[in-house]
């Protein structure tokens, strides 16, 4: 097997996806694991909550001279600037990685990326759980420490190959083509997310809007749950969730686990990206701590995925 990628997972010290204290990752060449490590990281003001601490016991004294986001994620996609990278459950530690460069002003790293948690959800579909720990036991891994970031990248990259052993993959198209997998991608000041081509609509998702049934089954939001939260500034909500039927998605006002993407009006996610969430992100941070998989959009990366922004337009 020749597959090569490098398996990521942050931990973050709140609330805030711009709060990375540690990073791990997990080299994985020809299909191997050759290396792990994790790397400690100052969050901003090395301010962190009782409840993350609790879950993985860093703490602000331990971060109080580590080096920033940018200084660790630089050197280390410097070194595998060749490889794809590998989450489970991207859809937080990419926003994480995402967060850390938007704070001070940088681009995103041009690469590929790809979720065990989606790929274990159409492997594995009659676990009753998909989080880390049980779809890794799952697959035959040994025991590790949860939350322990070098753990969790070492994980994640041993149910990656696991899977792909078990299909007798020889790359990641034969993976992504079994399952009907789009891969994720970063390019710059934008992103793509990882997402699944083939699950199952919810019989409950008949909505108000007309859904457009031949709309591209390649966009982003086809066949998918897209709630809404907060006041949009560049139009109404209710043209912004007929902008998602037109492509095929399928609007909502509420969160489920039935949710891929939640859009968060400007002024919400201000206070989302401050600590500060609102009921209905409160709720979708919880569904994706217990293994879900929901992407949280702001209303410009909304605008960008739909195809209508461009720069210095005005939308609405």
């Amino acid at each position: 097997m020749t597959i090569n990628f490098l398996a990521i997972d942050f931990e973050t010290a709140n609330s805030g996806r711009n709060s990375a204290c540690a990073v791990g990752i997990a080299t994985v060449m020809d299909g191997r694991l050759i290396s792990s490590e994790s790397y400690l990281i100052q969050p901003p003001d090395n301010e962190y909550d009782d409840w993350n601490i609790d879950i993985h016991g860093i703490t602000p004294e331990m971060t109080a001279n580590a080096p920033t986001f940018v200084e660790v994620l630089d050197q280390i996609m410097g070194k595998y600037s060749d490889l794809p990278l590998v989450a489970h459950n991207a859809s937080f530690d990419i926003s994480v990685l995402r967060a850390g460069y938007e704070s001070v002003g940088r681009s995103y790293p041009q690469r590929e990326y790809y979720c065990t948690l989606i790929l274990s959800k159409s492997a594995l579909p009659d676990l009753p759980s998909h989080k880390l720990p049980k779809v890794h036991h799952a697959c035959g891994g040994q025991a590790k420490e949860h939350h322990n970031p070098k753990d969790d990248a070492e994980a994640c990259a041993e149910i990656f190959i696991s899977i792909a052993q078990s299909l007798g993959a020889s790359s990641f198209d034969d993976i992504t083509s079994k399952f009907g997998i789009s891969p994720g991608r970063l390019t710059g000041d934008a992103y793509q997310p990882c997402r699944s081509r083939t699950r199952k609509a919810d019989p409950k998702s008949i909505t108000d809007y007309a859904i457009n049934l031949d709309a591209d089954i390649n966009g982003v939001f086809y066949n998918a749950d897209v709630a809404f939260t907060g006041a949009m500034a560049s139009m109404p909500r209710s043209q912004a969730m007929q902008i998602v039927a037109d492509r095929g998605g399928r609007p909502k006002t509420s969160v489920s686990k039935f949710t891929e993407f939640i859009v968060v009006g400007d002024i919400d996610y201000n206070s989302f990206t401050k600590g500060k969430p609102s009921s209905k992100l409160k709720k979708a941070i919880e569904l994706v701590d217990s293994g879900n998989s929901i992407q949280i959009l702001s209303e410009h990366e909304f605008l960008k995925l739909a195809g209508l922004f461009e720069e210095g337009q005005k939308v609405g």
